[in-house]
């Protein structure tokens, strides 16, 4: 998603693969799955490094790369060349932060 778009069939690809990036999202929070953004496992990680202590607090395993996600989506939102990712982007936080009030209640 970061290269240079060249042409018109690469900025029509390029918006079908932030749309989906978008959807990805859309389906694992319409599935409840949220917990996956915020948990102890390995959910959004390929190798885990560091042990997990018994006391360890559920936001330092995967929260950095949720706040990756989270920069993501907001810039898909503030993209002016695209209304119709600008939409799902916006819908996706709308519902992301409803989500996380429900997990953080």
């Amino acid at each position: 998603m970061a290269q240079p778009v060249e042409g018109t069939d690469d900025e029509v690809k390029l918006q079908e693969l932030r749309r989906e990036f978008l959807n990805f999202f859309h389906v694992i929070i319409n599935n409840d799955l949220g917990r996956v953004f915020v948990s102890d496992g390995m959910p959004l990680r390929l190798v885990k490094l560091r042990t997990i202590e018994a006391n360890s607090d559920i936001w330092t395993d995967n929260f950095p790369i949720f706040d990756r996600i989270v920069q993501a989506i907001d810039h898909f939102a503030r993209e002016n060349k695209d209304p119709q990712t600008q939409k799902l982007a916006l819908g996706l936080m709308c519902r992301m932060c409803t989500v996380s009030i429900t997990l953080l209640a």
